[in-house]
């Protein structure tokens, strides 16, 4: 499990998750309030951006998400990243 924090290609996947996570949030927030936020919705983002953030890589990480290649990836993968989202959802 410690392993992959040796792997340079784990924290490129590691970032680009969190790159994609964050634009995700973004993008929601502005297709919600119709691509018009007050200041006051960007400091909320800028405030609740990081706790949410952390607390998505600790739950994929704790489902294995970061381990093991993506091309031998199988449905017990897919059925973790399932659980992963909908833990992180709930």
């Amino acid at each position: 499990m410690l392993a992959q924090f040796r792997n340079a290609r784990f924290y490129v996947i590691l970032t680009a998750d969190i790159t994609i996570f964050i634009l995700a949030f973004i993008c929601a927030y502005l297709l919600r309030f119709e691509f018009s936020l007050p200041p006051s919705h960007w400091a909320q983002i800028r405030m609740i951006l990081p706790l949410v953030l952390l607390s998505k890589v600790i739950i994929f990480f704790l489902f294995g998400s970061y381990r093991g290649m993506w091309r031998y990836t199988t449905i017990n993968d897919l059925w973790l990243l399932a659980q992963a989202g909908l833990m992180y959802i709930l």
